[in-house]
């Protein structure tokens, strides 16, 4: 498991993300907290990620879990994504 925040830097709406599915095992995401703008502070996600069902041979290794997180578009909806790969060591 590990925490990832994500956040709207044109302090639009609190950012959607999700984990595209691994190759091996099984990811989901828990969303731990979210705040929209205020003075200051950013639209915000806080989500807590697992990453289950990977078999014995990652022990030692490095992975990649690519997440994807949309705000808004021009017309407000969540069309505008970004993916974003993030490194995992397996000890």
């Amino acid at each position: 498991d590990f925490e990832v925040q994500v956040l709207d830097p044109n302090y639009e709406t609190v950012p959607r993300v999700t984990v595209k599915p691994p190759t091996d095992g099984t990811a989901t995401v828990r969303v731990l907290a979210s705040g929209t703008r205020t003075v200051g502070t950013l639209p915000y996600t806080l989500l807590e990620i697992n990453w289950s069902g990977v078999p014995a041979t990652y022990k030692g290794t490095t992975q990649t879990l690519t997440l994807q997180a949309c705000v808004y578009d021009q017309n407000q909806n969540y069309n505008t994504c970004n993916d974003q790969p993030v490194t995992v060591v397996f000890n």
